[in-house]
């Protein structure tokens, strides 16, 4: 089964700068760290999932989404790309 890698650059690839999608057979159920500024393209019931309790607060802060819609993984900041 073929890997698929995530950004690891600062700016991150032009693929996933508006975040992962996670599918279900009904259609998108979330979106992995997605970008902020996109989150006006997203139906109201779409999960969010974010790296920390940090990232979730400034979402919530924000007022970019329902903090019950947003899951964190409590990983430190520096944790997403030594997990690869």
């Amino acid at each position: 089964m073929p890997r698929r890698a995530l950004p690891v650059s600062e700016r991150g690839d032009r693929e996933h700068e508006y975040g992962i999608g996670i599918y279900t057979a009904r259609g998108l159920y979330g979106v992995v760290r997605p970008c902020p500024h996109s989150l006006d393209r997203l139906a109201p019931s779409t999960r969010i999932f974010v790296r920390n309790a940090r990232e979730k607060a400034l979402f919530a802060a924000a007022g970019l989404a329902d903090a019950g819609l947003v899951t964190h993984f409590d990983l430190p900041d520096h944790e997403q790309t030594t997990l690869l």
